[in-house]
């Protein structure tokens, strides 16, 4: 497992490399905003349990790019969303696949 003393960027990096010839060369870039982006609303929401851009991206981003290799051509469901994992890094990596995300509304 990749240390939290790690950049977001490095851990997007090394998250990546699996997967680097089904993804764009600017995914990496995408995810670490996108992480950036769960840190800002995560302290207004409470999106996840984790608190700095690196543990997300460790936590949660890396973990969803993990599944990038196993998603096929057509549309796919992400069911209870929630912050957006990994519907959204999953669209980052495949754009071509067209990703619906559904999560409970109060």
């Amino acid at each position: 497992m990749a240390s939290l003393t790690l950049q977001p960027e490095e851990i997007v990096a090394r998250a990546l490399a699996p997967v680097v010839g089904l993804v764009s060369r600017d995914a990496s870039e995408q995810l670490v905003r996108y992480g950036a982006l769960i840190h800002r609303w995560n302290k207004v929401h409470n999106l996840t349990g984790t608190r700095s851009v690196s543990e997300i991206a460790l936590r949660h981003i890396a973990d969803c790019v993990s599944v990038v290799s196993t998603v096929g051509e057509g549309d796919v469901l992400d069911m209870g969303t929630g912050a957006g994992l990994p519907g959204i890094v999953v669209a980052i990596c495949r754009p071509a696949v067209q990703m619906v995300l559904l999560d409970a509304s109060r």
